[in-house]
């Protein structure tokens, strides 16, 4: 066992020991929010997970998702007839982070995505969760010209949700974030319907450069419809767009919301099985808290497998596997993939 895990077990007893030798061992909150919507064929989601220390933020790491679901008519052959279908695809999962100088920001002279994250994330440190909220939208943020409605609004999501840990040496904390696109990029998914749901996961972890300390995983799954846009010229073709499918679990309020937010009414219990989804995910984080970066990126796990849960943890896994390796990442690095 290692020395900061066994600080993690027992930090009460050795916190009087300690004190006054030079020790940097501390408690910490850590805490993970989101911010997700869908309007013109796109998702966004906003993910931030925030480290607070004496009620400043010591530690913060941002990314936004933004993809675009195109939708087209497509066809498909059942019993040798022919019927109509429609192919739903994503052109590209990559957060704005990862996408990088691709993004594009660069080109219309402004300065790139990432690096502007990376400057509100420097910029946040040291600031209480007040200062956050009300820091100016333009001018509160050194070197940050983006809009941060999205970003403080997670922000104070986060600080609200956060959670208590005993960590050896609060210098060597990291802290990284990342999605998955659970639908593949590459190829189109083909439905019957005008409806279509996909799912992102998504995850944070806080490490100190070899073990998972604190682990924070979630879904979001996001119901669409393709909706006919008449063509306005004569000899185009009509198009379609995807918008949010209204009357279903995941939109609260007109809000999407994540299955771990919506608790019991996610429905799993209801619909028979043992533990709700938000349960599991309470599940994976503990288990992953006992892992290293190391037997984290290495783990392969079955349905059921890991204790408290029933779901296939392949999304899961891989979402919490991706924060872990970007939390030793520079933003520069995971932009450079």
């Amino acid at each position: 066992m290692k020395f900061n895990r066994l600080l993690l077990t027992t930090g009460l007893v050795l916190a009087g020991s300690l004190v006054g030798c030079g020790s940097t061992e501390a408690e910490v909150q850590v805490g993970t929010g989101y911010v997700a919507s869908f309007s013109d064929s796109t998702l966004n989601e906003t993910l931030v997970s925030v480290v607070m220390k004496d009620g400043k933020v010591l530690k913060a790491d941002i990314d936004v998702l933004q993809v675009k679901i195109a939708a087209e008519e497509d066809e498909v052959i059942e019993k040798n007839e022919t019927k109509a279908a429609f192919a739903y695809s994503i052109p590209d999962d990559r957060s704005k982070v990862e996408k990088g100088d691709y993004y594009g920001m660069s080109k219309a002279g402004k300065t790139e995505y990432y690096k502007q994250i990376d400057n509100l994330e420097t910029a946040l440190v040291g600031k209480t969760a007040d200062e956050v909220a009300n820091a100016e939208e333009k001018s509160g943020f050194t070197g940050v010209t983006i809009s941060t409605v999205d970003h403080k609004a997670a922000f104070a999501k986060a600080v609200k949700n956060a959670k208590t840990v005993k960590v050896a040496d609060y210098n060597a904390l990291k802290l990284g974030v990342a999605f998955y696109v659970g639908t593949s990029s590459k190829a189109s998914t083909v439905v019957k319907t005008k409806n279509f749901e996909f799912a992102v996961d998504f995850a944070s972890s806080l490490t100190d450069g070899t073990n998972v300390l604190a682990s924070y995983v979630d879904n979001l799954t996001v119901p669409v419809n393709a909706e006919l846009v008449p063509a306005t010229e004569e000899g185009k073709k009509d198009t379609y767009k995807t918008v949010l499918a209204s009357g279903t679990k995941y939109v609260v309020d007109g809000v999407l919301t994540s299955k771990r937010d919506l608790g019991s009414a996610y429905g799993m219990k209801q619909s028979g099985g043992t533990y709700e989804w938000n349960e599991q995910a309470a599940a994976f984080d503990a288990y992953f808290e006992t892992k290293t970066i190391k037997e984290l990126t290495d783990l392969t796990a079955e349905k059921g497998s890991i204790t408290g849960t029933s779901i296939t943890p392949n999304n899961t896994v891989a979402a919490a596997k991706k924060a872990a390796q970007y939390s030793v990442l520079t933003t520069a690095n995971i932009a450079g993939k």
